[in-house]
């Protein structure tokens, strides 16, 4: 068993939340359209407030996505 430790600064940052935000906003947003389509004309304002909420997800799957990758960018 080896006793080194790694220090944080060579470790590799790795956000998995980033994926199955993104794969979760896409279902949202399947259902949000769905929901938009197939509803009744009073149910129309919740299926956008529903496709919004989608959208920040998504947008905040890009972002987590985004900063995963700018950090483990290696300087030269």
């Amino acid at each position: 068993m080896s006793t080194e430790q790694i220090s944080p600064a060579e470790s590799q940052p790795y956000a998995p939340t980033a994926p199955v935000l993104g794969l979760i906003g896409t279902f949202m947003l399947c259902g949000a359209v769905l929901m938009a389509h197939l509803s009744p004309a009073q149910l129309k304002p919740v299926a956008v407030g529903f496709w919004l909420l989608a959208l920040m997800t998504q947008a905040t799957a890009f972002g987590l996505a985004w900063a995963n990758r700018w950090a483990s960018r290696k300087p030269k």
